[in-house]
């Protein structure tokens, strides 16, 4: 072309690519729910960083954590709540870690009572720690088929026996009541007493020996409704025991005295 042409403009350069996304801010780490601790024979200082409330009843508490497996009033009531039952381990070890230990390594068991050095020997002790597993997996509500419950004993047994009912998730009602379902009679009750008892309820009411409440909870699955079980059954055995006990101790008397 002649030397008067233009020269053609120069192409723009291409703009630069786009800068990459920033990384994704790190996920905060879940939030522990609030253990609500409830403190039976043993008392442990749980560190402040530890979601934690320490509570004053059973009613509100979620772990229980106590020495040794006991027939207490605080064992047998979070037993019958499906309440974690826990070694006091399971807060030392807590506190040391600084989070919350998973409570399953710390539930109540065989391994526990060894290293606790708890005598084991006795069956009705293994059969209870054998038990907080079950009812804590089933959701407590141990004693719910009974109610409406009432309890026919002393004010210090009614006070015992109440807060174990209640805490499985059974109502109890006032002694007397027309509507109850079944009837709860203390240890110290005699034949005659249940007999008497017997007649102002209606027929269809059960009548159980307070023992039964503690077989129920080592032994899940038990039916209730076996009249072998039942209060006045229980009483006569009783009464029948100690009569021959008391002839037995009247005829040693005897022997002795024949001798001297």
């Amino acid at each position: 072309e002649g030397e008067g042409a233009l020269a053609a403009p120069l192409a723009e350069p291409p703009p630069p690519p786009p800068p990459p996304p920033p990384p994704p801010a790190a996920a905060a780490p879940a939030a522990q729910p609030v253990r609500k601790i409830f403190f039976a024979s043993t008392t442990i200082a749980v560190d402040k960083g530890l979601p934690h409330e320490v509570v004053d009843g059973l009613a509100r508490a979620t772990h229980i954590v106590c020495n040794r497996p006991l027939k207490s009033v605080h064992f047998l009531g979070g037993l019958a709540a499906g309440k974690w039952m826990l070694v006091p381990q399971y807060i030392q070890d807590s506190n040391a870690r600084g989070a919350w230990c998973d409570e399953g390594a710390y539930e109540w068991s065989e391994r526990h009572l060894e290293a606790a050095a708890v005598p084991s020997k006795s069956s009705s002790v293994l059969r209870l720690v054998r038990a907080a597993r079950h009812w804590r997996e089933g959701g407590g509500n141990a004693f719910a088929d009974l109610a409406p419950v009432v309890i026919e004993s002393d004010e210090k047994t009614t006070a015992y026996y109440k807060t174990i009912l209640q805490c499985g998730g059974c109502a109890v009602a006032p002694r007397h009541s027309a509507g109850a379902r079944t009837v709860i009679y203390g240890e110290m009750i005699t034949a005659a007493d249940i007999e008497a008892g017997m007649a102002q309820y209606p027929a269809a009411t059960r009548h159980l020996k307070a023992d039964i409440l503690w077989m129920r909870l080592i032994t899940p699955g038990l039916s209730l409704d076996d009249r072998t079980l039942g209060a006045l059954v229980h009483a006569q055995q009783a009464e029948k025991q100690r009569s021959r006990k008391r002839a037995r101790e009247s005829d040693d008397l005897k022997a002795r005295a024949k001798r001297r």
